[in-house]
């Protein structure tokens, strides 16, 4: 799974291919609890059908965006019934 690409709503600088280091401005969407995730998809089909608006979205290996976001709890398909948080680590 590690080397699968995802898509992740948000935004990077326009032309640049996402790497670690990149600075990017991943949205948050809030569960029904409250709390932060930041949500990611295995596929376009699956980011349109968590969407109601269009969305501006980031291309990357799944790789990159869990060593970009260490700290946060990922939500994989968001909103949709396949969906599946993966938690922030606890040091």
């Amino acid at each position: 799974m590690l080397e699968a690409t995802v898509w992740v709503p948000g935004a990077a600088a326009q032309g640049e291919q996402v790497v670690e280091d990149s600075v990017l401005d991943l949205l948050h969407w809030e569960k029904d609890d409250g709390t932060s995730v930041i949500p990611f998809f295995t596929s376009l089909e699956a980011l349109q059908q968590a969407v109601e608006d269009e969305q501006s979205f980031v291309v990357m290996p799944v790789r990159t965006l869990f060593a970009m976001t260490l700290g946060e709890t990922l939500y994989l398909n968001a909103k949709l019934p396949t969906g599946k948080e993966f938690a922030a680590a606890r040091n």
